[in-house]
């Protein structure tokens, strides 16, 4: 079978193939690839929680199927944001949403810890005892 090498759909696929077949490492590899290919396609990060979790990597499979879940949160999230009534409702009450993927959303929150820490830090704020 000759496999788009650069498709992260046809490598989560190859990877859901070998699952079946109990052929859990190479699940893996391929499963990695397609998640380094696309990033936020929950069904491959899904396979790739259960490939883990046969081969008894219960952190990894859990961190999987967190990403899992989150990209599939975000899809649905988008796909309601777009959808013409939700943007009628928002502009309605003068919101302007603001979406971003998982990923996004992470380093947000890192980068605002790390400003939030440094602000801390310089004011000498501290916490009582």
């Amino acid at each position: 079978m000759e496999l788009e090498p650069r498709s992260g759909v046809a490598r989560s696929n190859l990877g859901a193939a070998l699952t079946a077949e109990h052929r859990y490492a190479d699940a893996v590899a391929e499963l990695e690839r397609a998640v380094a290919l696309r990033p936020g396609y929950a069904e491959a990060w899904n396979n790739l929680g259960i490939s883990l979790e046969a081969l008894r990597r219960s952190d990894e499979a859990e961190a999987a199927y967190r990403r899992a879940i989150a990209e599939r949160l975000a899809a649905a999230v988008s796909r309601g944001s777009n959808n013409d009534a939700v943007k009628k409702k928002y502009a309605a009450n003068g919101v302007e949403p603001e979406f971003s993927t998982p990923a996004e959303y992470q380093a947000q929150i890192a980068a605002d810890f790390k400003s939030g820490g440094q602000l801390i830090r310089s004011i000498g704020l501290r916490a009582d005892k």
